[in-house]
């Protein structure tokens, strides 16, 4: 009995269970390398790129798993969990090489590295005589002869894989000649044995597991979860003979709970997204989002801060109102809510940025990939927000198409991502395309209400006495949180309420504002020349 009938026989009818097992298992290793990215650090000699899919059964001559990596290289591979020198062409080895030349006989295909991947169980004039003749015959300068290059041994397994190229080569384009030599080579140089020890407790799934656990999972502790999951989608990729990329695998990790820590690649974007949000929403503090008091400011959670909070878990919506309603103020609240429940947000002031093309905001966001990819991994998989305050301000011309586009790639490609965005009433009223940006109703948000307004005039007793002593129309300006703020500054400032009462307008608040911020100081002169 042959070598190669000999190892046929001892594995009996479990050989087809283990191969389908260790096929599977392929394919999720190779699954693991996608999902971290470059953090992946590929496999010297056979790769060095980022895995961008992963395919089983794919119908190809060498069909049991095929890798497309981001340089454009294809891996097409033969799983093997245990392969001899075989002699015939019936043998695993005459098989594999069969499928060999075929696939680098197929238009289009002559680049393709053609891997018989296997584990250690393998005979080792595979993984040890067969896999040094194929290194060395890719490192070896031309017309080096196999005498200089090889042992004993490994003559032989160069002996015996070129006979079943040769034969092959023969059926398979109906000549008597076999390859050139300069055919043989190019074929040659695309084959590789590669051992991937990838078995329950062994080396590959050991490295697998530690490398989810260390740039793909976000909690340590569900490494093994996520990877059983993997196991699981290369079980499913085999039978259904599909393919899967990084959005498919993101999303299977989601609908099994399995949170997603950051791509590597885009870590420093993501930092300097949160760093651009949090300046934003620290400048905002105090000065937009609370009314100063007598004893500190008095910051009051207002009742439709709540009802956008609401809008946001179920999707993307517009916030609407008058000028200094308070718009501003319900989405620092709704950003510092998200931000402080760990969830993805970002927050921009859009008259704050310059931009007019995606290529602009992306250099003035000081990132090294479009905005749209960095979000779509962060924390991948999880429901992120982004916030746009005062949408009105880019009206208009290329400002106004940078953000309409912005909104309709992230409808299109971030489904787990909401966009809340403010626009003034008018504008909302005269613009048919910030109308139609984001569907359904939008949010209003409108003056304070009365628990509102006496929460605040409980901290605040000069302001409830100018509201208990003015006129019916001085009452509604108060309860706008724009002059609410102002008058509450000028009382701080030693105004006293009788002076203000007879306020009558928005434009007479403004102007008593500025008589004793600006005219009324001894700097007045350069208050007003600044």
């Amino acid at each position: 009995m042959s070598t190669d009938e000999t190892a046929r026989s001892d594995s009996g009818g479990s050989a087809t269970a283990g191969g389908v097992d260790f096929q599977a298992r392929v394919a999720a290793w190779f699954a693991a390398q996608a999902l971290a990215g470059p953090a992946a650090a590929g496999v010297s000699g056979l790769y060095d790129s980022a895995v961008l899919d992963v395919s089983c059964e794919t119908g190809a001559p060498v069909d049991d798993c095929r890798v497309r990596l981001a340089d454009g290289v294809v891996l097409a591979l033969q799983a093997k969990r245990s392969i001899a020198l075989g002699t015939t062409a019936g043998s695993e080895l005459g098989k594999t090489v069969a499928q060999f030349v075929e696939q680098h006989l197929w238009s289009g295909h002559e680049h393709d590295r053609l891997v018989l991947v296997t584990s250690s169980d393998a005979a080792s004039t595979i993984t040890n005589d067969l896999a040094s003749v194929l290194d060395r015959l890719r490192e070896a300068p031309d017309g080096s002869s196999p005498e200089s290059l090889f042992n004993t041994k490994q003559t032989k397994a160069h002996t015996e894989f070129v006979r079943h190229v040769e034969r092959e080569w023969k059926k398979q384009t109906e000549s008597s000649a076999g390859p050139t030599g300069e055919q043989l080579r190019a074929l040659l140089a695309q084959c590789w044995v590669w051992v991937l020890d990838v078995e329950e407790g062994k080396a590959a799934e050991h490295h697998a597991v530690m490398l989810l656990r260390t740039t793909v999972v976000a909690d340590v502790d569900r490494a093994g979860d996520a990877w059983n999951a993997l196991m699981q989608v290369g079980v499913r990729l085999s039978k259904t003979k599909a393919s899967i990329d990084v959005p498919g695998l993101q999303r299977e990790f989601t609908r099994q709970r399995i949170g997603l820590a950051t791509v590597r690649d885009y870590r420093a974007d993501v930092d300097r997204l949160t760093a651009f949000t949090e300046q934003n929403l620290a400048q905002m503090n105090g000065e937009l989002t609370a009314v100063p008091g007598p004893d500190g400011e008095i910051t009051v959670r207002r009742a439709v801060a709540d009802v956008v909070a609401s809008r946001a878990e179920e999707g993307s919506c517009l916030v609407t109102g008058d000028p200094g309603t308070g718009k501003s103020a319900v989405l620092h609240a709704l950003a510092g809510t998200w931000q402080a429940a760990g969830r993805p947000v970002l927050f921009v002031q859009v008259g704050g940025l310059a931009s007019h093309s995606t290529g602009q905001l992306k250099g003035e966001l000081n990132l090294d990939h479009p905005l749209v990819d960095v979000l779509g991994q962060w924390s991948p998989g999880e429901p992120g927000l982004l916030v746009l305050d005062a949408l009105d301000a880019a009206r208009g011309g290329a400002a106004e198409e940078l953000w309409r586009v912005l909104i309709q790639q992230m409808r299109q490609h971030l489904p787990q991502w909401r966009v809340v965005a403010s626009v003034r009433s008018w504008d909302l009223a005269h613009s048919a395309r910030l109308s139609s940006l984001i569907a359904g109703e939008a949010v209003v948000v409108g003056d304070w209400n009365d628990t509102e307004f006496a929460e605040i005039t409980t901290a605040f007793p000069a302001l409830a006495e100018l509201d208990s002593s003015s006129a019916e129309q001085v009452q509604r300006l108060l309860r706008n949180p724009f002059h609410l703020r102002l008058a509450a500054q000028l009382l701080l400032q030693g105004a006293q309420p009788s002076e203000l009462s007879s306020v009558d307008s928005r434009l007479d608040l403004l102007d008593r504002y500025w008589q004793q911020r600006v005219d009324g100081v001894s700097d007045g002169g350069a208050r007003k020349l600044l």
